[in-house]
């Protein structure tokens, strides 16, 4: 071009410092590349090889953590949570709170042997000793008589919340000898102790026998007149009194 007068001899060496420029910025940039290559590329590869590395050691703890978390339970029942002192309450866990080694948040109840706990007062303790007889009817369901014993009583009396602090109460344990498949864990029982037995008691209602001085009486209904008759109580239930002596069979009383 220069030879046919096509471009001057400026444009030629302005074009010779254009190639001379891209030549320089070729080999700068396959210099970058080869460092990248010797330098860079393998350090980077490292760090990628170790983030993996401990992100596979960190699923594999997951993984055993969820392995932990399986609960296998030894035979059939129901489950039931029991209470556990969790962020300054008393309650069952819930999703989200923090349960540590050792700490019994749940029960698998063998319901094959049920047992009734309950707290009976001070006053009635003499009443209550092991080996006696037991009716248990469940509050669910009022046609259910389980019989059952009494298998230990407590040997040191305590408070209980919701009653005065000076009433005192011993815990016992009841037994059942009978059970029934709609029975459930923690359900409530009325409990029926046979504290004493007389089948050829005399009985006489409690609302028959009135009180003086602390002695009691009863009032006899005769065919024309009233009679007072002072009377000797022995052993008592919510309904009757077992009359010891002032009172026959066949005589009539007056109730309030």
């Amino acid at each position: 071009l220069l030879k046919q007068e096509l471009i001057s001899e400026q444009e030629l060496k302005q074009q010779e410092t254009k190639v001379a420029a891209a030549g320089a910025l070729v080999e700068s940039l396959q210099m970058q590349v080869d460092l990248t290559r010797q330098y860079l590329h393998p350090s980077a590869l490292q760090r990628a090889r170790a983030t993996l590395a401990s992100a596979e050691q960190e699923l594999n703890m997951g993984r055993e953590n969820l392995q932990n978390c399986v609960i296998k339970a030894p035979s059939d029942g129901l489950v039931v949570y029991r209470p556990v002192h969790v962020g300054g309450e008393f309650r069952t866990v819930r999703i989200g709170d923090t349960i540590f080694r050792n700490m019994p948040f749940m029960t698998l109840p063998d319901m094959r042997d049920p047992v009734v706990q309950c707290d009976v007062p001070e006053a009635e303790l003499s009443r209550v000793s092991v080996g006696r007889e037991v009716i248990v009817v469940p509050v669910s369901y009022g046609d259910l008589r389980l019989k059952g014993t009494v298998e230990s009583v407590g040997s040191m009396a305590q408070s209980l919340g919701g009653h005065p602090e000076w009433q005192r109460f011993f815990h016992v344990v009841i037994g059942l000898k009978d059970t029934d498949p709609r029975l459930r864990p923690g359900m409530s029982v009325r409990a029926l102790v046979l504290s004493y037995s007389n089948d050829s008691a005399l009985l006489v209602p409690r609302t028959a026998v009135r009180w003086e001085n602390e002695k009691p009486y009863c009032e006899l209904v005769g065919r024309w007149h009233k009679a007072r008759r002072d009377v000797k109580l022995g052993m008592g239930n919510d309904q009757y009194f077992e009359v010891l002596d002032g009172l026959e069979t066949g005589d009539r009383v007056m109730v309030q």
